[in-house]
């Protein structure tokens, strides 16, 4: 079914959706070379044994909150007191002072439904989304590919045959001149 044949409104949902994730992976991307900021921050203070980095590390913990709400994150803490931050299917996204970068593809299949892509130098591959299960990108990558994905198909299947029937019971009618009718459709 081609996307003009849909109602609007589900176009609508969709770039809203796709719109969000867009936002999302701008924050994961901030949340990211912050924590790794911070990393280095408190890998300079860690040698200082009189004035330890607590507010430093406070102020990690509270984007690594915030960037777990997000796309779901696992830490692992490191003996020189950084973080290594890890998405997806263990993708690296802070590596101590280092981090990486997600980005927005567009789709293969589907132009209107963007990846989520991932960027190593100079290189760019894409997410399984299926590894990017958790927080709001898990929920809005759910929602499009599962709920949208199945609304659309699933009306894009009534109208082609309310269109096939419609069309049929046309054509075995007739014209007050007495001609068949044809294809409405």
């Amino acid at each position: 079914v081609q996307t003009c044949a849909l109602p609007i409104w589900l176009n609508e949902i969709r770039d809203g959706v796709n719109s969000q994730l867009t936002v999302l992976v701008q924050d994961v991307n901030f949340y990211a070379s912050s924590i790794a900021s911070l990393n280095n921050r408190i890998q300079a203070t860690q040698g200082n044994p009189s004035q330890p980095p607590n507010d430093l590390m406070d102020q990690r913990d509270a984007m690594v909150a915030k960037l777990n709400q997000l796309v779901g994150a696992t830490v692992v803490r490191q003996d020189d007191g950084s973080f290594n931050v890890f998405i997806g299917s263990g993708q690296n996204l802070v590596v101590g002072s280092q981090s990486y970068t997600m980005t927005v593809l567009p789709g293969r299949d589907d132009p209107a439904a963007p990846l989520i892509g991932y960027t190593v130098g100079s290189n760019t591959v894409t997410l399984d989304t299926r590894s990017l299960n958790s927080g709001k990108m898990g929920g809005l990558l759910a929602f499009r590919e599962e709920a949208l994905a199945s609304a659309r198909n699933t009306l894009g299947q009534v109208a082609a045959g309310l269109a096939v029937s419609f069309n049929e019971l046309h054509a075995a009618g007739q014209d007050l001149g007495g001609q068949l009718g044809g294809a409405f459709f």
